[in-house]
């Protein structure tokens, strides 16, 4: 799991708080709400992270009852984000609503090099009427063994990726990889 150790000082975590927050996707997408099929083993949480300027990061690791498992969640979730982008876009703009927030929501995949093939990210760009400025929202999941780690990162409101945030989220997801192979010996 990732800790406060991880990440640059400033940085602070406190504990994680479990969201109530409830999504109905269709039959097809209905990975992308955490359902996946065969029930995970176990679902471990890291604290949550806020950076000086803004930042937010969180990170769980889900636990398969098999390597099988896990390649056919995380070959679900890579074909449910190729086909359901928008009914994800659509959920969370629905989800904000209730709380009264009206947002726009646009997500992509996103291609990422200097990594090796099985991390899949996801960026989506969360835009409030009658406010200038998009906060980014990245999403990174890679799977090791019969392991799926995920990390969330947003960026301070109005702010994008800079070689500060792309050194660090790279930092992260090499100690999320070594962590999970740590895990698996």
């Amino acid at each position: 799991m990732l800790t406060l150790i991880s990440f640059p000082s400033g940085w602070t975590g406190s504990p994680y708080e479990e969201s109530d927050l409830e999504t109905i996707f269709s039959r097809q997408c209905q990975l992308l709400g955490g359902d996946f099929g065969s029930e995970p083993t176990y679902t471990a949480y890291s604290q949550e992270f806020n950076g000086p300027d803004g930042e937010f990061a969180g990170h769980s690791v889900i636990i398969f009852g098999s390597i099988a498992d896990a390649i056919d969640a995380m070959n679900g979730l890579v074909s449910a984000l190729e086909r359901c982008l928008v009914e994800l876009e659509n959920e969370f703009e629905l989800l904000m609503r209730r709380d009264g927030i009206e947002v726009n929501v646009r997500s992509e995949e996103m291609s990422l090099t200097g990594f090796e093939p099985g991390l899949l990210g996801i960026r989506s760009g969360i835009t409030f009427p009658g406010r200038s400025g998009t906060l980014i929202a990245d999403q990174f999941f890679v799977r090791r063994s019969r392991m799926i780690a995920d990390l969330g990162f947003s960026y301070p409101f109005g702010e994008g990726p800079n070689d500060t945030s792309n050194r660090l989220l790279s930092r992260l997801i090499d100690t999320m990889r070594s962590r999970l192979e740590q895990a698996q010996e």
